[in-house]
């Protein structure tokens, strides 16, 4: 009858479905990465999209004088450094390690928060030292993003007004020459 074969259809849907599940937490409990052909598919969309609503907004930044050319071609090179290393770590760490590393790094910014409370709303002047760690805590937090995607952007907004000085405005317009660089590049 309809409903025996429905039954059966369904019985079998649910088992391979089961199967999946209980292949991909295997996976995940050795520590491999599990790619979903489907979300691949949407973030080269999204890379191939994300340049052409950039370039008007880097464009106006840099009439209105935001940007600050500087610091771009190094911070350019360190996205790209740390989103290549990124990726290459994400093949070989576990997703609680990731997520641990940072929640730990969004932590850390939580005081922050409270004792500086004017960070961002003026230009400061920094110091060479400031610049280097700076430098090295962008690395670090791009190579966190080559390897989580995404979700980092507080913590270089933070990093380029604590170490670099910047308003957050010119943070703001400074990061997107870098991550327009990445979009075009990926």
């Amino acid at each position: 009858s309809c409903f025996d074969e429905a039954s059966t259809a369904i019985g079998a849907k649910m088992k391979a479905v089961h199967d999946s599940q209980h292949e991909k937490e295997k996976l995940e409990k050795s520590g491999q990465v599990i790619i979903n052909e489907d979300a691949i598919v949407a973030r080269a969309i999204r890379s191939i999209q994300r340049p052409q609503k950039q370039l008007p907004q880097v464009m106006d930044y840099d009439t209105a004088k935001r940007i600050v050319w500087k610091y771009v071609p190094v911070l350019a090179a360190l996205s790209l450094a740390g989103s290549l290393i990124g990726a290459n770590i994400l093949l070989s760490i576990p997703s609680d390690l990731l997520k641990n590393i940072v929640g730990i790094f969004i932590l850390l910014l939580v005081p922050i928060l409270f004792l500086k409370r004017d960070i961002g709303v003026e230009r400061k002047a920094v110091d060479r030292t400031r610049l280097i760690v700076g430098a090295v805590l962008y690395l670090l937090v791009q190579i966190l993003t080559g390897f989580i995607g995404g979700g980092t952007g507080t913590l270089i907004f933070y990093i380029l007004m604590l170490c670099f000085g910047l308003t957050i405005i010119e943070a703001g317009a400074t990061q997107l020459i870098p991550v327009f660089i990445l979009n075009v590049s990926s």
